[in-house]
């Protein structure tokens, strides 16, 4: 698996605690009980407090219906991510909650379940990792169908590969949700049947309701899978946590940290440090004047670049960088894992979210396996695995009552909704801007400038 997959890691930033530790279990609540919500509430935390498992939110959802139907003092919860302070909910017993959650993992039917046979080859252009062929090897047994595979270093060899080689050339592909619009505009992407996506279900309510994947005619054109957000990685032994992005203006930092080689990356996290947001659709040539000196004097204290997770991790290891930036869990797992207390930190204030997603070219010589293969990637069991694999957030709701709870507080999981919710998107500039507005050259060719500057 490539290291580049790997810097597709972080949620760990958003759960309560970034290393877990052992937590006394609730003791059974032997019976139901009326609670009234208070500020700052959501169901899996509740369902963590009384149940101690995030992931029996559900169950307080189904419970309290049932109860709200004869007793209407009880709010009825429509969406469980959407309660309000004040509102009076049935809690139900320890008893009912496993009761619901043995039924729902009894329901979870196989990955396999419902295929049949396809046949034909399947080109995929992507990731390493997203593909996984020991996840995937059930799917091409149960099909017959035979997948070709071409990885990328980056997200923008998606898009030359494919002009490259033209419609036809690949049928399936995975890329930042960054490039989405363009490739839209642009006719890359073929819409998706949904009919044929029945585990399009299955995903995170929040998605849903941002209308993720879908153009501007509300045609579904991509499927959310994985997501998370940019970190800092700092030597715990060696210097405090840094308070927020701009860590590096500090004595006790400068000259001691890496900054990272991904041009999009930074030019993102350095307008969201300036209040530009998220949407380079919308910069124009002065804000980008703003991120580039921006970038500049960053680079100029920085002690070294980390072209990769792996760099990250070596450089902190060593002792050679205090600080990483764009950075992400893995990194700190992969450290401590040497002995060196290395940790990852949401900064306070705005974060920088990516999502990836699943698509079909448009052009595509096997549009039913593209199908049938994406629906099986976003099933329970196959996201489940890859979150395992990866280490990364994915966007099936039930896979994660089919990993260790370990995993599941690693992720944060109960707060993902709400995280992507309030989450601003990267856009990429339209491919058509004119001045003042930015085009994607502009910020590849102000990058290039930032790095021409400390050499």
């Amino acid at each position: 698996m490539s290291k580049k997959l790997f810097t597709l890691v972080v949620l760990a930033a958003l759960a309560l605690t970034l290393v877990p530790t052992a937590v006394a279990a609730p003791p059974p609540q032997a019976e139901g009980k009326v609670y009234t919500i208070q500020k700052d509430d959501w169901l899996s935390k509740l369902a963590d407090k009384e149940y101690g498992d995030v992931l029996a939110y559900p169950a307080i959802a189904y419970y309290n219906n049932l109860q709200a139907e004869t007793d209407k003092s009880l709010a009825f919860i429509e969406n469980p991510d959407l309660i309000e302070v004040g509102w009076s909910i049935y809690l139900p017993s320890t008893q009912e909650a496993q009761d619901y959650m043995t039924k729902a993992a009894a329901e979870v039917t196989s990955s396999t379940a419902g295929l049949t046979q396809i046949g034909g080859q399947l080109n995929i252009l992507g990731w390493e990792g997203y593909d996984d062929p020991a996840v995937f090897q059930p799917f091409y047994d149960a099909t017959g169908v035979v997948a070709n595979s071409t990885y990328i270093g980056n997200n923008d060899e998606v898009i030359s590969k494919y002009k490259a080689g033209g419609p036809g050339i690949y049928d399936l592909g995975d890329i930042n949700s960054r490039y989405l619009k363009p490739m839209i505009q642009q006719g890359m992407l073929m819409p998706l049947d949904e009919s044929k996506l029945p585990n399009l279900k299955d995903i995170m309510p929040a998605f849903k309701e941002l209308n993720f994947g879908r153009g501007d005619d509300g045609k579904l054109y991509a499927v959310p899978a994985y997501f998370g957000f940019s970190t800092l990685c700092y030597r715990a032994d060696l210097v405090p946590e840094p308070k927020d992005w701009n860590f590096w203006q500090e004595d006790v930092y400068k000259g001691k940290y890496a900054v990272t080689g991904n041009p999009l990356a930074s030019m993102y996290i350095w307008g969201m440090v300036l209040g530009k947001g998220q949407d380079a659709s919308k910069w124009t040539q002065d804000d980008l004047a703003e991120i580039k000196a921006y970038g500049m004097a960053m680079w100029k204290d920085a002690a070294t670049t980390a072209a990769s997770l792996g760099e990250q991790t070596d450089l902190l290891v060593r002792g050679d960088a205090v600080v990483t930036t764009d950075c992400f869990e893995f990194v700190a797992n992969e450290a401590r894992k040497q002995g060196v207390d290395v940790r990852s930190i949401l900064p306070s204030g705005k974060v920088k979210p990516w999502v990836d997603v699943y698509f079909i070219f448009n052009g595509a010589q096997n549009v039913d396996a593209g199908h049938a293969w994406i629906n099986y990637a976003i099933s329970p069991q196959a996201m489940a695995q890859l979150a395992k694999n990866l280490g990364t957030a994915v966007s099936s709701n039930p896979s994660y009552t089919l990993m260790d709870a370990e995993l599941v507080k690693l992720l944060g999981y109960g707060t993902l909704n709400q995280a992507i919710m309030s989450a601003e998107f990267n856009v990429l500039p339209n491919p058509d801007a004119q001045p003042p507005l930015v085009t994607i050259d502009d910020l590849y060719k102000a990058f290039d400038e930032i790095k021409a500057s400390v050499q």
